[in-house]
């Protein structure tokens, strides 16, 4: 049962992950493309299903890697398993300001978080948020493409 709540969590954060970027991808067309697909990103999952499962997928998948982590007699594992430890341990470090930036900023200040003011904070007023915004993406994106690989394995 462990197992299948692993993945399914995974699998709803995977998702997650993949509509972000695709919504993303619809800046190549145009900034008004990435905005209209931002809303329909944020009508998926701003919503209270969406963000309750989402939250709730995320709170199993991290407390289910800190069982599996505590389970272990030893820390000896297989290269690929402890690099997707190691990845996924380091998203939530390189999102929490992305998610406090953004999400927290929306729900406790009314931020309007589009994409015109989340690009301008990260490429224009603090290029480092840049930076560790597309980190965040490629070990998310990383350590999700292992869990898929080793679930349809």
């Amino acid at each position: 049962m462990l197992k299948r709540l692993r993945s399914v969590s995974g699998l709803l954060l995977f998702t997650y992950l993949a509509t972000h970027l695709l919504n993303h991808s619809a800046g190549i067309a145009s900034p008004e493309a990435l905005e209209a697909g931002r809303q329909v990103f944020l009508a998926l999952w701003r919503n209270l299903l969406g963000t309750s499962l989402l939250y709730a997928a995320l709170i199993v998948h991290v407390g289910l890697a800190y069982w599996s982590l505590y389970r272990r007699r030893s820390l000896k594992m297989p290269t690929w398993e402890a690099l997707q430890l190691l990845l996924g341990f380091a998203v939530p470090p390189l999102l929490a300001l992305h998610i406090l930036g953004t999400r927290l900023a929306h729900e406790v200040f009314a931020f309007e978080d589009s994409y015109a003011a989340v690009l301008l904070i990260y490429f224009r007023f603090d290029p480092a948020l840049g930076v560790q915004q597309v980190a965040a993406t490629l070990v998310a994106w990383v350590h999700g493409c292992i869990g898929l690989h080793f679930w349809l394995r």
